[in-house]
């Protein structure tokens, strides 16, 4: 008997962008968005989710992209996707038909790493499209919309190591939609079956041709927003991903289930001006003794922020005066935001703790004479592709709707002497959101 995976032309998730206004392509960095009233534009959208503009040399981009499949696409032990999407992904050398009928897009369907965008409570809906080129028999058909926290540390020990895998689950709803008739029951094929959905098609087998199945989920209210993995350079690692798993079920033990993953992201917007006081102008001065064994003279800084609340995407401008009262020359100055994030295996006291520091592209000022007193402006940009992650999907706030990962910003101000010298470290806390209801 051919397995299922033989029987299987397409096995697609189509879902319905028509309501939706922003769609995320995350291999390009790109926002796509149309206007109220306006329809999409499926002969550009098609076109989205290639990799064709990647250079083999630019593995940080690689790795990032790598990174977010993984977030969509994971699977089980008995799990079948085909082997050639695993490898792509591992490979990032392959174009959005880079493998099987689950990467292929259907008419109507969205590029697999172009995203739609839902906010809590949105709907989602849309419908699984399967085409066989022979019957099925198998237990049963199902769309699962999954959505959570993921953290992976791994310990090691005299025998080897450990990847501890842990879960903060938002949404895990799933849906039959058709199943295996029991002996008793006569049809055999879907032909005269009225797909719904509010209860399964019934029939012993799923028949040769192609059938759509529609389902529905919301969004629940309470939820987190989503975030890319946090530290992609390393075997720990976090993120909060959201995605559709449609599964034909073989109803065997040791059986292939077949399954395939459409990704979306969830956004939280948040205000700014909630807190009034964090638009106001913020100063913070130090001043260091340099000398580690005899003195060596001062060096004092004071930087001036804006205020202590910007929106994602934008730059943020620095004001440093710099006073150089020690006997040396300063090497260098440089600032740039920095994303401190946290994550653990769970929520008691005694789970496994991982730290990451996501650094952005840093402006930099060298060779201060002892003696000057130089000011700078700079407008520190909103840049973390040197860290392997997208900068415009990081997430705003302190993503604290998740019990294992929390994160926070600040912009942080290094001055470094050259020999045997102590350096200045200022870590400025601020908070990102997405926009000022002020403005």
């Amino acid at each position: 008997m051919p397995s299922i995976k033989d029987c299987v032309d397409e096995f697609a998730i189509d879902v319905d962008i028509s309501d939706r206004n922003h769609l995320y392509d995350y291999a390009n960095q790109q926002d796509i968005r149309r206007k109220e009233g306006e329809s999409w534009d499926w002969s550009k959208i098609t076109k989205l989710g290639g990799l064709q503009h990647i250079e083999d040399a630019d593995e940080s981009l690689m790795l990032q992209v790598s990174k977010m499949d993984k977030m969509f696409s994971d699977v089980g032990t008995f799990e079948k996707v085909a082997a050639e999407e695993r490898k792509s992904d591992e490979d990032n050398k392959a174009d959005e038909d880079d493998s099987s009928f689950d990467i292929s897009d259907t008419k109507l369907d969205l590029p697999r790493r172009v995203l739609p965008v839902y906010g809590p409570g949105d709907v989602v809906k849309g419908q699984i499209v399967v085409k066989l080129n022979k019957h099925v028999e198998a237990d049963k058909l199902t769309v699962n919309l999954g959505g959570s926290g993921v953290v992976v540390i791994r310990t090691y020990s005299q025998y080897g190591y450990y990847d501890s895998k842990s879960f903060d689950v938002f949404i895990n709803k799933t849906k039959d939609l058709w199943i295996k008739s029991d002996d008793k029951e006569t049809m055999d094929d879907l032909q005269n079956l009225v797909v719904n959905d509010n209860c399964p098609v019934r029939s012993k087998y799923l028949s040769e041709g192609i059938h759509k199945f529609p389902f529905e989920f919301v969004i629940p209210a309470e939820t987190s927003q989503s975030c890319p993995n946090i530290h992609p350079n390393s075997h720990n690692y976090a993120f909060v991903t959201y995605r559709l798993k449609a599964q034909i079920d073989s109803g065997k033990w040791l059986g292939s289930d077949l399954v395939t993953h459409k990704g979306m992201w969830v956004v939280k917007p948040y205000d700014i001006a909630s807190n009034p006081e964090r638009l106001l102008p913020s100063t913070t001065e130090e001043t260091l003794d340099t000398g580690l064994i005899v003195k060596s003279g001062r060096i004092s800084l004071k930087a001036t922020l804006p205020g202590k609340a910007f929106i994602k995407r934008e730059s943020i401008p620095i004001h440093l005066e710099i006073d150089n009262q020690s006997k040396g020359a300063i090497e260098e100055v440089c600032a740039y935001i920095n994303m401190q994030a946290k994550f653990r295996s769970s929520d008691c006291k005694l789970a496994f703790n991982k730290s990451a520091s996501v650094k952005g592209r840093k402006l930099r000022e060298t060779d201060i004479a002892a003696g000057v007193c130089p000011s700078l402006h700079w407008d520190l940009p909103w840049d973390f592709s040197i860290a392997s992650v997208d900068s415009n999907l990081m997430p705003s706030g302190s993503l604290d709707d998740c019990k294992l990962i929390g994160v926070s910003y600040d912009v942080t101000v290094k001055v470094k002497r050259s020999g045997l010298h102590r350096n200045m470290v200022l870590e400025i806390p601020v908070e990102i959101g997405d926009y000022n209801s002020l403005k």
